[in-house]
């Protein structure tokens, strides 16, 4: 039997609406080997109680209580507090499936060589579930290998958050979670890649996520389109366009916007790549705008392949393999 020890983080803030239902999900899993570690940070809604009564009924919940200091002072404490060989991330306003420690377990067991896990996952309610929701749960679902994931992670996180499992020891020594303005758990994960870390996915539905509008992603500025973008933009300075120039693959709205952020952060642009022959030979921000088959003919930059209509990221990627490049060391696709 796999022994390996298990702590569920699920840090609490003013969620006594969706907690019960979040830690009864916890408590359904018949797996006794495991500690969930609640850290209530400083609640004044009743949520430090609930935790604390399911608590003192099951022993397999520790319940810390700190002074408000928002979400990533909770992880962190959380990581510091936790007992568990490995971290499972869960919020307060989700639902587990019964058999995801189980699975996470199993998995563990049958792939030691794999850092970072994740499953995937399921919006509810489904009623009035908006359109770039709908699309994120396809997208997340059915990337599920390492080569894939690490394809397109600066695509978007292709871990969702609240399926993230980790070794305590692995988020440590990255130094936890930042506090820099930026989405935190896409940079927990963007620092486990440049690290080299393997990335894998339990191809279940192990967490059905919430989605509601007071969900942090949709009040707290760290998760704004423009944060996504600079946090992707560090990252790449920093590794794959470390020394290097960079050419944007379209200059629609999606290149566009990739483009001011590169050149905020000090990355030079050499041009961008267009197929509209209305945009080929003008420029965009001073910079010219080539003919996409120039491509063939690059030595040195980065391609940065930003579009967002739908197809046009497959689309792009198939002409660029056609001609030989190779996606992670000539061109990335991007948004």
């Amino acid at each position: 039997m796999n022994t390996t020890t298990l702590s569920v983080l699920l840090p609490v803030y003013n969620d006594q609406q969706t907690l019960p239902a979040a830690l009864k999900s916890v408590l359904k899993s018949p797996d006794d080997k495991f500690e969930g570690v609640v850290i209530d940070d400083g609640s004044t809604d009743g949520s430090g109680g609930i935790a604390d009564t399911f608590a003192d009924r099951d022993d397999r919940i520790r319940v810390i209580h700190t002074k408000h200091k928002g979400l990533i002072s909770a992880l962190n404490n959380g990581i510091q507090e936790a007992c568990g060989e490995w971290i499972l991330r869960r919020d307060a306003d989700d639902i587990a499936h019964p058999s995801r420690n189980q699975a996470y377990r199993q998995f563990i067991a049958d792939n030691p060589e794999v850092d970072i896990i994740a499953s995937l996952i399921k919006y509810f309610p489904r009623r009035q579930l908006k359109e770039g929701l709908i699309a994120y749960e396809q997208w997340v679902n059915a990337i599920c290998s390492h080569q894939d994931m690490t394809r397109d992670i600066f695509v978007e996180c292709p871990i969702p958050h609240p399926t993230l499992a980790y070794r305590r020891k692995d988020a440590i020594d990255a130094g936890g979670y930042c506090d820099n303005g930026l989405p935190e758990d896409y940079d927990l994960i963007l620092r486990f890649w440049e690290q080299g870390k393997k990335l894998g996915k339990i191809p279940k539905q192990l967490l059905f996520w919430r989605d509601h509008p007071n969900r942090l992603s949709r009040t707290d500025p760290r998760y704004s389109l423009d944060r996504f973008m600079a946090l992707k933009v560090k990252v790449l300075k920093r590794s794959l366009l470390k020394n290097r120039d960079a050419v944007v693959s379209a200059a629609g709205p999606v290149g566009k916007a990739f483009a001011r952020e590169l050149m905020a952060q000090g990355i030079r642009i050499v041009a961008f790549l267009e197929v509209d022959p209305d945009k080929i030979g003008n420029q965009v921000y001073g910079l010219p705008v080539w003919p996409v088959d120039k491509a063939r003919e690059l030595k040195g930059p980065l391609i940065l392949h930003a579009v967002g209509q739908k197809g046009g990221r497959e689309q792009g990627r198939n002409l660029y393999l056609s001609w030989g490049l190779n996606e992670g060391r000539d061109f990335i696709c991007v948004s």
